[in-house]
This record gives C-alpha cells, structure tokens and sequence, in this order.
C-alpha cells in the first residue's frame, strides 16, 4: 500500500522529518494525554447537542488486536466528508481542532510513535455509515493516510451494524488503535522511556501505569464514565478512572484552598491508615503539584530519581502525608509538552514564582498541617546533639568575621549579618543600652533578654560587664528516624541539620566494621555522632567564611543533600575512627566498673 499525502502545506518528507523530532521532546505518557483530552472534547459538543446524552470513554483493545492500545468514545464523531482531510492537515495549531479534535500535538505524540499506523475509526450521527482512516509512515519516508482498495481510496465505508457498544447507543463516536512500530509491537504496555519521560516517573511504571496516570494528570474526570481495562477478560482489570481530586478527597482527614498572589493552593492531609504503596491506580502520597486548566502539568513527590520537595517547604517531617497542589491564575500554556506556564502580566515563567508562593504558604500555613507537624517532629526526633563547645571553638577561629568588639558604646556585626543559632538575625549597627535595666532582646544591655546577640556584647558603663564572646555559629542537630531514602536534610533558614540514623550508609558501614550484635546500638550512635560532628564542622565553617564570589543561591546549593553526603564518604577513616571510639568507651567502662568494685569492696 502506497501513501498519498493530499496537500500537505510542504514537503511531505521535510515534514516527516519536523514532526519526528518534535516528537522526541515531548514526554512518553503525551500521546495518552492527547487522546484523552480529544474524547473529552468530543463528548462536550455531544453534550451540547442533547442535554439527556451520558458521555463514555473506554480504553480497552479490540478483539481483532488485542495487543494494541484503544481508545472508544461515544462523542461527537467525525463527518466522513471531513475526516481525511483533518487527519492530513498536520498544521493545526497547537490547540485541538473545532472539527475534529486533531490537532499538531495528537499528529505528532500519535503518528511518529506508531509508524506502523493510527487507526481511525468514527461515526457520525444522521450519516449511512462510518469511516476508517489508517495514518502511516509509508516507504517513501513521510506520513499520510494508507490508499485502499482498488479506487486507491483514503478512507473505508464502516457498517453501522458493527459499531463498538458504547457508540451504538447515540450513533455516534469514535475509536483511536496505536498499531506501533509493527504487528508484534504491544502498545499497551509502557512506551520507551516512559520511567524517566513520564508524568509519574517511575513511581507508577507496572501494568496499571495508564489507569495511575489518567487517575492523577486529570484532576476531575468532565465525562459520565470513564473505564480502562488493561486486560480482557481478566476478573479485576477493568477499573473507572475518578480524578485526582476524587481519590485526595477520598482518603483526607483534613483538605481546604489558600489565596495565594496569583494562585490558589490547594491542600489535603492524607488519612494515617492509608497506605499509598499498596495503591496502583492513583497518586495519593505526599506531593508538590501544579493544576492548569484540570491537568496536573507537573508532579514532584518520593520515587527513584525524584525528592518531595515538601521538605524544603517547610514540611520535613510531614512530607509524605501533606498534598499540595497549586492553581497559578491567570497564567497561560508555552509549549506543546504543557510542563511551562507563563504569567500573562509579567511573561515570567511559572517557576519563578514558586520561592515567593512558597513564603507565603509557610506565613499561612493551615493549623491542621502545624498540628501534624509538630505532632510527627516530636515522634521523629530521636535526640538532638549537643555540639555547641565545637561551635564557640570554630567561632573563635573565625573570630575575624563573628567577634563582637567593644567600640565605646557602638557595637557592629562585621561586613554582613549573618544566622544566629536558631534562625534570628543581628542587628548590624546598634546602640548599646547602658542601664541595668534587663534588654527586651532589640537593645543590647547588661540582662541579655532573649536575644543571644547580647551575650556577645560588652558593656563598658555597668559594673556588671559581659565577658566578650562569640557567635556559636554551630548548627542544631537532630537525629531523626526516617526511610533510608533520606539521608540529610539542612535547613538553612533555621541553621538546622535533620540526621537520619536509619540511612543506608550507616547500616554499610556497621556491616564492614564487623560489630558484633551486643555492640551494635552503641555502636550505631557513635558512628551518627561521628557523621555529624563531621558535617556539622563543615556547614559552619561554609557558612562563617566570606565567599563574595558567590551568590546567596549558589552558596545554599552546596548545602544541599547530595553534597552533604559526600562528606561520609571517606568509609576506612569513619570504620576506624568508630572502632578507636569503641575500644576508648570500653576501656572507660572497664575502668568505671573497677572502681564500682573496688568501692564495693572497701
């Protein structure tokens, strides 16, 4: 069978050659959204031309290709007078087509993945039969509609007796088959690279992959019903597709909206007794989403190769049972993949408002997601580590940047401020309070108040006078009991450092120092006290040294998880330092219990 291609607006295979490498760009999981998107459509306009009409749309294969991807809807359908002509005009906008529902994103996501062939079938209502197009890369290198029977034809005559069950009912609809790269190509399973190319990664990659990503890009479902069934036949497979927001409001125990400056944020707390690794066909974990016109456009949450950014935003301990999506208003759509919004006032891109939505969430934070927070902090942190005498030593080695030098009543903080223990700030330039009077923590005095920066001060006039001192620049550390996924988490704003003692770097490291059983819970709290001591060293004296030649932004990338971790690498000086401390702990109690005895004795 030959290809003819009609008008195509420019050579066919100039064309062929635009579309497949626009293609390559675009995520595996495009070409089920198009789909989707064009059923939804089409049963809209169905809707309008019956008020009583119940829209349907079924992913499931035929009988005749049982191992090609389907897609049935009881919409619109398509006038057999117009439907090749559609299908070949491969210059559509980027939007769907009023027509038919065809545009560029469908042609390229659908055709340059199946060479093999698209099969179009539709009906619609009032017209004597249907009709069935077959796009196809043909021999000579370019796409168009496969010629068939002995007329050379575009498009075949469909008897209405054999329409699919869902079409039958209204007359009217149509049906999408992928065909694939050939006849043994199953295109119902995973497309290439769709783990890393994917809405949902590899978070959702098995069998139910499509059922998991149409209940999670599509926040409600505009159709009556909306069914896949991923194997025929099979007791189970067939499962109604709800939304994204059904199955966050099914399993919440609290959920409200945010006002944000040009944004909602949506919010839910997923119930304590949900387990979302036991569910396959929707995403309920905790996530960072961004919605735009009913579509997840972009999702960040735990799964190989993705962090929940949750962390960072102010949620370290309630990461995995918080959900917030958000709503950018009046932003609008860039690229033909719909990962990028752009603001239509300021044409910013979506992303550059999230530091400033991200505040704002923090100052307006929900009470139910501070309660949960507070409550799982307190169930999480194991200890906190003491470090604050190898802070005031490193503070004193730096003590050119941190010192607080007495200047006759005018006190200042060097060339910049910088973040107290705890989060606070320095005032830069001050007077000093000479009364006695206890300081409310703004004006330095005798009683340093709440504030530390008046313990660093020295009051020459009282004759009750501070010694002078330094800024312990340490940060607080925390053990924390987490999954071993998570290893270190610094939160520069608060200068504070979550260690996570169950990381998997601990457990190699226990195992390759051979500690025998009675040892090992002793063992274990030296080597995270050795491991945080290390970074802990590391992130102040970073943090305490002048580096103009990098930005705040840069400064804090360093700080980041991945670069922390390097710093545990060195595993022969941490298994000896960690025996060396073992053999020290036993010697002490040897001795300790010798002087118990000896006690004893006399």
């Amino acid at each position: 069978m030959k290809v003819r291609t009609g008008k195509m607006g420019m050579n066919p295979i100039r064309m062929a050659e635009l579309l497949e490498n626009q293609s390559e760009e675009l995520p595996s999981d495009q070409i089920y959204r198009e789909l989707i998107v064009n059923a939804f459509e089409a049963c809209a306009k169905a809707k309008k031309l019956n008020p009583n009409y119940k829209s349907e749309i079924k992913i499931e294969p035929k009988d005749e290709t049982p191992n090609k991807f389907t897609i049935t809807d009881n919409g619109i359908g398509m006038s057999k007078n117009n439907m090749v002509s559609l299908l070949k005009t491969f210059g559509e906008t980027e939007e769907q087509s009023e027509n038919g529902n065809m545009g560029h994103g469908t042609k390229v996501a659908a055709m340059c993945t199946n060479p093999k062939g698209v099969v179009y079938e539709s009906y619609r209502k009032g017209e004597d039969y249907g009709s069935a197009v077959v796009m196809h890369k043909g021999e000579e290198g370019y796409y168009g509609p496969i010629e068939v029977g002995s007329n050379r034809e575009e498009r075949c005559d469909l008897d209405l007796n054999k329409q699919p069950k869902i079409i039958a009912k209204y007359g009217h609809g149509t049906a999408v088959t992928l065909l694939g790269k050939s006849n043994d190509d199953d295109t119902i399973l995973p497309p290439k690279d769709f783990e890393k190319k994917s809405l949902l990664g590899s978070g959702r990659s098995g069998e139910r992959f499509l059922l998991s990503f149409a209940n999670t890009k599509f926040f409600t479902i505009p159709v009556d019903k909306f069914n896949i069934n991923w194997k025929k036949g099979v007791r189970g497979a067939s499962v109604d597709v709800k939304g994204h927001k059904h199955y966050l409001d099914q399993n919440a125990e609290a959920s409200g909206t945010l006002d944000l400056k040009n944004a909602k944020l949506h919010w839910w707390i997923r119930k304590e007794d949900f387990n979302p690794h036991k569910s396959s066909h929707h995403t309920t974990a905790g996530q960072l989403s961004y919605l735009n016109n009913n579509e997840i456009m972009s999702i960040a949450y735990n799964c190989t190769g993705r962090k929940n950014p949750l962390r960072n935003w102010g949620l370290p301990f309630s990461d995995t049972r918080v959900i917030l999506i958000i709503e950018p208003i009046n932003f609008q759509m860039t690229s033909m993949t719909r990962s990028s919004l752009r603001c239509m006032k300021t044409g910013l891109d979506y992303k550059k408002f999230e530091e400033s939505w991200k505040e704002e969430f923090i100052a307006k934070m929900p009470q139910p997601i501070i309660d949960l927070e507070t409550k799982l902090e307190k169930e999480k942190v194991k200890e906190e580590v003491d470090l604050s005498l190898l802070g005031k030593q490193i503070a004193k080695d730096l003590k050119d940047t941190f010192a607080f030098p007495s200047n006759k009543g005018r006190e200042t903080v060097g060339y910049e401020n910088v973040t107290l223990r705890g989060g606070g700030y320095p005032n830069k330039d001050h007077d000093t309070n000479v009364s006695d009077t206890p300081s409310n923590g703004n004006v330095p005095g005798t009683g340093f108040g709440d504030s530390l920066i008046n313990a660093a001060l020295k009051n020459t006039v009282s004759t009750r006078k501070a010694e002078k001192s330094y800024l312990n620049i340490m940060p607080k550390i925390q053990h924390v009991k987490e999954d071993a996924s998570i290893r270190i988490q610094y939160d520069d704003k608060e200068n504070i450092i979550r260690f996570n003692t169950e990381m998997d770097l601990i457990l190699e490291y226990l195992t390759a120092s051979k500690i025998r059983t009675p040892q090992m819970e002793t063992a274990k709290k030296i080597l995270c006290n050795l491991m945080t001591t290390e970074i802990g060293i590391v992130v102040s004296y970073f943090k305490g040294r002048p580096f103009k030649e990098y930005s705040e932004d840069e400064r804090n990338s360093v700080l980041k998880e991945e670069n922390l971790v390097t710093l545990l690498l060195n595993k022969p000086r941490f298994i000896n330092s960690l025996k060396k401390a073992l053999q020290m702990t036993y010697k002490k109690s040897i001795q300790l219990k010798e002087k118990q005895e000896e006690f004893l004795y006399e």
